[in-house]
């Protein structure tokens, strides 16, 4: 199930406290470095019009989490479904932004809190299928318009052997699976996840991947 998280400890890092931070705005609309700052029991009961630190209201580890999500705005590239405001010190929720990057953004940030082992199927969908299909869609623009790509993950159906068979398939490689074991081995996706390839036009092996 999905867990909501907890105010964060004093010693929780940049990006669990980011995280944190991006969950709640998401849900109470916006959120500042001065609360995050009394959450984390760094102040008192102090009123701030704006949610704006003054002085020394807040101390390292708050502007350390506060300038990680600034990196991650700039890392969307117009795709990070929050604001900045007040040079950096606020945060809030765009919801005029919305769009598929926007939605992308924020099934990951999910994804960090649900339980992808016992509750990843909700709604009827398979959180764990769409997070290996989004790993697959990366990879194939990281590689170029000509590439192409194979979900070998555990939520990728067929078996293990069906799955090995079908990406020799693919890549034009391989004789497929072979069984050394004596099918004394279990085997769901043995760590691989994702395979991304560049096929050449002779479609023959030896592909960059």
């Amino acid at each position: 199930m999905f867990k909501w998280p907890e105010s964060p400890s004093s010693d929780a890092d940049e990006h669990e406290l980011a995280d944190f931070v991006e969950l709640v705005t998401w849900r109470e609309g916006g959120m500042s470095s001065v609360e995050l700052s009394r959450l984390l029991g760094r102040l008192d009961e102090a009123d701030y019009a704006l949610g704006v630190p003054e002085d020394d209201d807040t101390d390292l580890c708050v502007e350390v989490a506060f300038a990680e999500i600034g990196r991650r705005r700039t890392a969307c590239s117009g795709a990070y479904p929050f604001v900045l405001d007040h040079d950096g010190h606020s945060i809030r929720f765009d919801p005029e932004g919305d769009n598929d990057r926007h939605a992308i953004y924020l099934f990951l940030l999910l994804a960090t809190r649900l339980d992808m082992k016992n509750d990843r199927r909700q709604g009827g969908v398979d959180g764990t299928r769409v997070f290996e299909e989004l790993g697959a869609q990366s990879a194939r623009c990281y590689l170029g318009p000509r590439a192409d790509s194979y979900v070998f993950g555990t939520a990728g159906g067929r078996g293990f052997k069906g799955k090995v068979d079908e990406l020799c398939r693919r890549l034009g490689e391989g004789e497929g699976f072979i069984d050394r074991y004596g099918g004394s081995k279990k085997a769901k996706d043995d760590k691989l996840d994702v395979v991304a390839w560049i096929p050449f036009s002779d479609r023959q092996g030896s592909k960059v991947s």
